[in-house]
């Protein structure tokens, strides 16, 4: 008797961690990729250095479209420090997601 009850809480225990996998999947970072994640770019400043004399540039992202799961159509201007403003477009690429430390 105490062997088959403990056969059954085996069996319990087996079961609830399968359903906590199933429910609460321990790698989020599958699954990411595939939602839009355009809010990341949308109204987006960067500012850069560009060349070889460190000139500073800002780039601003105004339009951001989703292509695929992990591609990204983006439009947006640039301005370099001789205020030469140019409409851009072109993507970006999100291949990865790296957790931070805490």
């Amino acid at each position: 008797m105490q062997n088959m009850k403990q056969k059954i809480y085996h069996i319990i225990i087996f079961l609830l961690f399968w359903f906590c996998g199933v429910a609460y999947s321990q790698n989020p970072k599958a699954d990411i990729l595939q939602q839009d994640l355009s809010g990341l770019f949308d109204n987006l400043s960067m500012i850069g250095i560009l060349g070889e004399d460190c000139s500073r540039i800002d780039i601003h992202i105004t339009e951001v479209r989703k292509m695929d799961s992990r591609e990204y159509e983006i439009k947006g201007i640039s301005r370099t420090r001789l205020s030469v403003i140019c409409p851009f477009k072109g993507k970006v690429c999100v291949d990865s997601i790296l957790p931070v430390p805490k």
